[in-house]
């Protein structure tokens, strides 16, 4: 059993000093639980081969399911390769940042979900990542989806490395 580390950060003035001592062990492969708009979600870097059998293990999941992609800035969708047909176009300057998943088509026509978080946490453990995390909610399947860090303690302790509190979600 792993022990989680929680990370209490002001949502409005994150301490970067914090947020990148969490990367340096998210690129590691550790688990990182951090706030979005809507719930917690939890991930690492996008370009890690572990992140993904390490996902379902945690959230007692079969293999095989997808998991969403969630980008720090806009400049990160070149790194994904997706074709920005105008529709894409449209939808991300409506709605992005936001709490919107999309599910784009990438160069090689592989189906990808793409959400670029609003929320100031997310965003800045995934720019100074500096690469796409590949993430989903923190809970177990089939439970409640987590709205604060103590939700996520109780259906995660153990089984991730951080949790990134910023307090409830909107």
């Amino acid at each position: 059993m792993k022990t989680t580390t929680i990370l209490k950060l002001d949502p409005k003035d994150p301490d970067l000093s914090k947020i990148r001592e969490v990367v340096r062990g998210a690129r590691e492969g550790k688990i990182v639980a951090f706030p979005t708009e809507t719930v917690y979600g939890i991930g690492g870097p996008a370009s890690l081969p572990s992140i993904i059998p390490a996902l379902d293990v945690i959230k007692n999941r079969e293999s095989g399911k997808h998991y969403t992609v969630h980008i720090g800035s806009f400049d990160m969708l070149d790194f994904l390769k997706i074709k920005k047909t105008s529709k894409f176009r449209f939808l991300v300057r409506r709605f992005w940042p936001g709490p919107l998943t999309l599910i784009v088509p990438t160069e090689k026509d592989e189906k990808i979900g793409i959400r670029f978080p609003k929320n100031r946490l997310a965003a800045a453990l995934i720019n100074a990542c500096g690469e796409p995390f590949l993430g989903t909610s923190a809970n177990l399947s089939g439970q409640p989806s987590p709205v604060c860090a103590q939700d996520v303690m109780k259906q995660l302790e153990g089984r991730i490395d951080y949790i990134i509190d910023g307090g409830k979600t909107d």
